[in-house]
């Protein structure tokens, strides 16, 4: 199998944990929405309420969503540019 070789394997690899923590972000941020539409949180007002969560949740997904991008990209252009 010359046709693989090991630059190959580490983009794969890269390009899977880059889809990992991409499939992390979505099960994280569909948790937290969960909990946002409940009726309770609603008029929950304890400790800023909604809005620090709402926010909290912006921040993690996005530096999540960006870090698992560039992963996943970058894995894809290292495998293809050794092939």
């Amino acid at each position: 199998m010359g046709f693989i070789n090991a630059n190959m394997v580490i983009g794969f690899f890269i390009f899977v944990v880059g889809s990992v923590i991409l499939t992390l972000c979505a099960k994280y941020e569909r948790k937290v929405d969960a909990k946002l539409r409940d009726p309770k949180m609603r008029y929950a007002v304890i400790d800023g309420g909604k809005d620090d969560m709402v926010r909290k949740k912006n921040m993690l997904g996005n530096i999540l969503a960006v870090i698992g991008t560039i992963l996943s990209l970058g894995g894809f252009i290292f495998m293809i540019i050794n092939i």
